[in-house]
């Protein structure tokens, strides 16, 4: 059983990509991509060093950043007090989608695709939380900003410049600032931003 669910592939020069990433509440055995409804997205830079066999969308080894998004969804849910149905999840876009722990190779890479990976927000998300770290946003995230700021979806992000209490934005033209990474400021700091999402749930 997993919570963890993606798919990855390669391109013929052996690039790898990881594709719609989720992260559900509860374990499941058989989750399906055609079901469940997307709550949440976490949108970070890149899966880093993610790795996987060209294979169907299932079940994801977990790695440190997905337990984070596992713990902050946990979170917010006690801080709601809902029950999540067995298919909710939060989705996980990327700047880019190309897998490597350096984040200049990631790029370099996805800008050498001749039809690199890219991801929409799904209609049925209720809030963006920005987690692309110190780094410009690239690709589909510039793409949404003004499908975000139609759909006036709140959008939560780590300021760097004020106190680390300081977590949320509705405005998404703050989000240009600069966003923390999941790290450990954002672990030290998920009960928070927990609090914050509950209510969209």
């Amino acid at each position: 059983m997993s919570q963890f669910y993606a798919a990855f592939s390669s391109s013929p020069s052996g690039i790898q990509e990881r594709q719609d990433t989720r992260v559900y509440f509860h374990h499941s055995p058989a989750q399906t991509q055609a079901t469940g409804k997307c709550k949440g997205v976490v949108w970070m830079c890149n899966p880093g060093s993610a790795t996987g066999a060209s294979t169907a969308w299932g079940p994801l080894r977990s790695d440190p950043t997905l337990n984070a998004v596992l713990r902050l969804y946990q979170d917010a849910v006690k801080a709601a007090v809902k029950v999540p149905s067995p298919n909710d999840y939060i989705a996980i876009l990327n700047c880019f989608y190309t897998c490597d722990p350096d984040v200049g190779v990631a790029f370099q890479q996805w800008l050498t695709l001749l039809k690199p990976h890219s991801e929409s927000i799904d209609p049925a998300a209720a809030f963006v939380i920005a987690a692309w770290g110190t780094d410009k946003p690239y690709g589909l995230v510039c793409k949404s900003m003004n499908e975000i700021s139609r759909r006036k979806i709140p959008v939560f992000f780590h300021d760097p410049t004020s106190a680390p209490a300081t977590l949320v934005s509705t405005s998404f033209e703050r989000a240009w600032f600069q966003a923390h990474p999941l790290s450990s400021s954002f672990s030290a700091n998920s009960l928070a931003l927990a609090s914050a999402i509950g209510p969209f749930l």
